[in-house]
């Protein structure tokens, strides 16, 4: 009994220092005790111990591994706590124990350790994982349900671990999954006498949504009236919630159901708000809808519907509503933080969209118009966080990812760096359900802190964004369930190799890729260039790609297929990729010889358009690549496109074998350009046709300006067409070169 007692207090005392160490010896006396030693102590027996004793120390080792507890040596023993937790169940469910509270405990104990071990899983595999652990809570849910009202704070417990574990399936695409269980939880919740309602209200509207995203809009509206019996106990942030609940699942019928229970003017507002949001209200009366619920929510001094209808304006295409809005708003102090943000957000979008067409096109006013608004936002960020309103920081998050896309190029990406990581920030810490977001941010965070050579910084955000798992529809999945995992495993495995000090590849693909990286970071030419030649006799040397070995490749997620880089096809394109790496590496340089000789092997794959998108805008960058190392080898002779061809000397066959070449290598630069255009236009990448009609401008501006253009009338002829179909708004370009082209036609035509 002594040795009982002395263990409950170091339970105790662990639990209140944050000791492992405490705990664990205190396990150690209770495992003493449950199979004692004849020779140590006879008078033991299995009896002596509480059984229960290893379900409180298995709830204690939860408590110290909880990912919130930050602690140094929390962090470092967080394994070793969660197998003392799992040793510890065992020991006891395999003891037959009662049905009585420490069996119901030790089930949702193990719902959370299950949960926890399901972290970092991915589709079926995450789904299977986290129903593993839902079951053991319905266990436990089931069984203080046979003794109420005795075991009813069990029944709380139960939701509330029902809800940490169930949080992975509470979003698009998985909330199906939850609804067998679920409804049971919070038939359960209404049979308690407490007065929490807000968690019953929580479980409620939570439940709704999951009915909603699976097309039962009858039994969420069902649901829901339990909610609305508990209105007039519920905060004012429930029932707006509630309300904006009703009225979209019952948007086929009106939204009437929500305008029922909307019994103050501020409900009603939030109604409306929703019936627009919804698609309630056609689309031809949106403006003068919008338009009369700003002058109405402003005469109500209703700030923060105002704030979310500038949002919904700028949604809906009506800036001058969101404009509106923003003025009836004003400066004023007490508008709350959450107004403050939506504001900001709206003022931040109307500065991008003012500049109209502009807003897309690569100008130095659009990149510092964007980078202004970004640098609001992160301003905003902050107080976003301080609202804690998790709708409010997805609205500045999703606006600030948007607003950033087109500046997420090598030379601009870094200025984006520091709200990019804000928001990465934001939504870890509310655990947001929006993961294909969270994986893009992580990604292009990544790409930053690798150019500033942050290797491991860029190592913590790819592991962040592989763990996150997302739904994308069927019809954008082409190779991967999860499209950015592609990116970030690569990432993954070139930051591996940087970072690993002492040893070597083994593949000569990832000894190649090795050398390419390097040779990419390197600020001497020579060296890159020494480090270019290696990678290539690498490639040079390489056998037919075939597949690889099952028993070498990664086991892949539950019902999930092998990474198609394992199949010969994946390591052909691998290394086609590499040998496109090495030209454009090579260029940058202006490594001619390198340059040429990589580009023949990095297009003489073709790539699917539908699979290997990223390949083929790779192959068309090399054409335009290999087309500038041409034009460079001619001007090393004074025989680029604007000079004139060689003239007779002694040797008349030498000077025409001279002209031969000369007239060869410039109908190859225009072919370059040309077949980087085609490509382009094959994946639909309408930059890429852009650039190549840029690129025929620049390199043949002698001929622009001398107006010869008649012997590359049909290359002017074919990007006339293409800017056309691609839908080139950018005039000054279009108009440039249809000019060119119709002075080439009536060269042509003076000729005939």
């Amino acid at each position: 009994m002594l040795d009982e007692l002395r263990a409950r207090a170091l339970i105790e005392q662990s639990r209140s220092e944050g000791s492992p160490a405490l705990l664990n010896e205190a396990y150690q006396i209770v495992k003493d005790l449950s199979t004692p030693s004849a020779l140590k102590n006879p008078k033991f027996s299995l009896e002596v111990v509480s059984p229960e004793l290893h379900v409180i120390i298995a709830e204690t080792s939860l408590d110290l591994s909880s990912p919130s507890r930050t602690e140094d040596q929390l962090v470092s023993n967080r394994i070793q706590l969660q197998e003392l937790a799992y040793n510890c169940l065992q020991s006891f469910l395999s003891s037959k124990p009662s049905s009585d509270q420490f069996l119901a405990r030790a089930y949702l104990a193990y719902a959370t350790l299950a949960c926890r071990w399901a972290d970092g899983r991915k589709g079926d595999g995450l789904v299977d994982a986290v129903l593993k652990a839902l079951d053991f809570v319905m266990r436990a849910l089931n069984l203080a349900l046979e003794s109420l009202p005795r075991y009813q704070f069990l029944v709380y417990n139960a939701s509330v671990v029902y809800w940490r574990c169930s949080r992975p399936l509470q979003r698009k695409g998985y909330f199906h999954h939850i609804l067998n269980s679920m409804p049971q939880v919070c038939d359960a919740l209404m049979k308690l006498d407490g007065d929490d309602v807000e968690w019953k209200a929580k479980y409620i509207i939570a439940l709704a949504r999951a009915y909603e995203f699976s097309d039962r809009s009858d039994d969420a509206g069902k649901y829901l009236q339990n909610a609305v019996g508990m209105m007039s106990s519920l905060s004012e942030e429930t029932q707006v919630e509630i309300v904006r609940v009703l009225v979209h699942v019952d948007r086929t019928r009106g939204g009437g159901a929500g305008d029922k229970v909307a019994t103050t003017p501020k409900l009603g507002l939030y109604a409306r708000l929703q019936k627009v949001k919804s698609g309630v209200i056609s689309d031809e009366k949106i403006p003068d809808e919008l338009e009369d619920l700003i002058k109405s929510s402003s005469e109500a001094g209703e700030l923060k519907v105002l704030a979310e209808a500038g949002r919904l304006c700028l949604l809906k295409g009506q800036p001058t509503c969101a404009q509106n809005a923003i003025e009836a708003i004003g400066g004023g102090n007490d508008a709350g933080m959450a107004v403050a943000v939506l504001t900001e957000c709206t003022k931040a979008q109307l500065s991008v969209m003012s500049l109209g067409e502009e807003a897309e096109m690569y100008t130095r006013k659009m990149v510092d118009t964007r980078l202004d608004a970004l640098s609001r936002l992160e301003k905003a960020l902050p107080s976003a966080v301080r609202s804690k309103d998790a709708d409010v920081i997805h609205e500045i998050c999703s606006l600030a990812w948007s607003l950033c896309l087109p500046i997420l190029q090598p030379n601009l990406r870094k200025q984006a760096k520091r709200v990019l990581q804000a928001c990465c920030k934001a939504l870890e810490d509310i655990d947001s359900p929006l993961n294909e977001l969270r994986a893009q941010l992580h990604l292009e965070v990544a790409r930053c802190d690798v150019a500033d050579d942050l290797y491991a910084a860029a190592a913590v955000q790819v592991q962040k964004g592989l763990a996150l798992d997302y739904v994308v529809p069927e019809d954008s999945i082409i190779e991967y369930k999860r499209p950015f995992d592609k990116h970030l495993n690569l990432m993954k495995k070139k930051l591996s190799m940087k970072m690993s000090l002492y040893s070597a590849p083994d593949r000569p693909e990832d000894k190649a890729m090795l050398l390419v990286e390097q040779a990419r970071e390197s600020k001497e030419a020579a060296l890159r260039a020494s480090l270019l030649d290696r990678a290539v006799g690498i490639l040079s040397a390489v056998d037919e790609a075939t597949d690889v070995a099952a028993s070498a490749c990664p086991v892949p997620e539950l019902n999930e297929p092998q990474d198609p880089i394992y199949s010969a096809r994946g390591i052909q394109k691998e290394r086609t990729m590499l040998w496109g790496d090495i030209a454009l590496i090579a260029w940058q340089s202006h490594l001619i010889k390198q340059t040429l000789e990589a580009a023949e092997f990095a297009c003489e794959y073709e790539g699917d358009v539908v699979k290997d998108k990223d390949l083929i805008i790779q192959q068309a960058q090399v054409q335009f690549a290999r087309a500038e190392a041409l034009f460079m080898q001619l001007r090393s002779e004074g025989c680029e496109p604007g000079k004139p061809l060689p003239q007779e000397e002694a040797n008349q066959k030498n000077v025409s074998a001279k002209v031969a070449w000369v007239e060869g290598l410039r109908e190859r630069i225009v072919q370059g350009f040309l077949k980087g255009m085609r490509l382009g236009l094959k994946v639909k990448e309408d930059w890429i046709v852009f650039n190549a009609a840029v690129y025929l401008w620049n390199y043949h501006l002698p001929l622009f300006s001398s107006a010869k253009l008649e012997s590359i009338y049909e290359a002017l002829e074919e990007v006339v067409g293409t800017l056309h179909v691609a839908g080139c708004k950018d005039s000054q370009l279009l108009c440039s070169v249809s000019y060119g082209l119709a002075v080439a036609l009536e060269a042509r035509e003076a000729k005939v």
